[in-house]
């Protein structure tokens, strides 16, 4: 079966990580890849158990407790399904942006609109013929767990500090923890997702989409953004609900 090459149109929610689309805003991706899947799909909870491509299927013996279906691309919605369950969109591409204390490592996140960000694939897996759902409340972004992260973080770091060490050493661990208890007070004004864990003066906690092989080539650092960049900035300025002029975003 050939594949599909396609400009596909899906919603956006009306703020990030929000369950409505009262706004009617939409988002478009180039999706590239099989036109149909097939499905095995547990008899009993109706969820999918193994997609395949059908250009890799073979007669294979099908498990007793499923059944066979077709996922068939002959909507945007289902390409979505599809390109979620098992591929067909490029890299997503990862943006720099200016938040946070002033002199502190630019922070960086993933394009707001990419529909891995804004569609939930487990619902897909549980009741593959629904209409897509929105992520939403997702943990790792409330107060809570922000805190529960930095509670942990100084822990960590309780050990790392002794009385005999060097002078200079010492402070940068000092300087950490205090960057550490300041993460309320200093991100105050920027939503959670956006928040850059000090790095540790042995660099143990931080990594930079830039330095990852596989996402280097979609890094885009403030002064590389192009026209269909900046649109997505200004996408996420809106999801954020974020004042420009407490974040450079532009």
């Amino acid at each position: 079966m050939a594949k599909l090459q396609k400009t596909i149109t899906y919603d956006v929610p009306d703020v990030y990580e929000g369950g409505t689309n009262a706004k009617g805003n939409t988002s478009t991706m180039d999706y590239d890849g099989p036109e149909e899947l097939i499905l095995w799909i547990d008899k009993e909870s109706g969820e999918i158990e193994q997609t395949w491509d059908p250009d890799d299927y073979t007669e294979r013996p099908v498990p007793l407790n499923c059944k066979v279906e077709t996922l068939k691309g002959d909507s945007d919605e289902n390409l979505v399904k599809i390109a979620l369950l098992f591929g067909g969109l490029p890299t997503p591409k990862v943006y720099e942006v200016r938040v946070g204390p002033v002199g502190d490592k630019n922070s960086e996140v993933v394009d707001p609109s990419d529909p891995r960000k804004i569609f939930s694939e487990n619902d897909i897996v549980e009741n593959w013929e629904a209409p897509l759902k929105f992520r939403t409340n997702w943990r790792h972004y409330s107060d809570e767990f922000i805190r529960e992260e930095r509670n942990a973080k100084l822990k960590q770091s309780d050990s790392r500090i002794a009385d005999d060490m060097p002078a200079d050493v010492k402070q940068k661990w000092l300087d950490h923890r205090q960057k550490l208890r300041d993460i309320p007070a200093d991100w105050a004004a920027v939503p959670n997702h956006f928040i850059k864990w000090p790095e540790d003066p042995d660099g143990e906690y931080h990594r930079e989409p830039a330095n990852d092989e596989d996402m280097a080539d979609q890094f885009i650092k403030v002064e590389d953004r192009t026209a269909a960049d900046n649109d997505a900035i200004r996408q996420l300025i809106d999801y954020a609900g974020i004042d420009e002029t407490e974040a450079d975003l532009k």
